[in-house]
């Protein structure tokens, strides 16, 4: 398994924290769901918008 620091803002972090207190989960296993996520959303953009058919108008 990798490690990861990141950066954020006094604001992204609150966020981060009052979620993961909410939700009585960690900030890493947010994090995780959220790139996870990410990769979901890229390779439903690539089966949906093909290169090549985007947008011709």
């Amino acid at each position: 398994m990798k490690k990861l620091t990141i950066r954020c803002s006094d604001e992204e972090y609150s966020i981060l924290v009052e979620y993961c207190q909410q939700t009585d989960r960690t900030h890493n296993d947010v994090l995780r769901e959220l790139i996870r996520k990410l990769k979901k959303s890229k390779l439903n953009e690539v089966v949906t918008n093909p290169v090549g058919l985007q947008n011709r108008a």
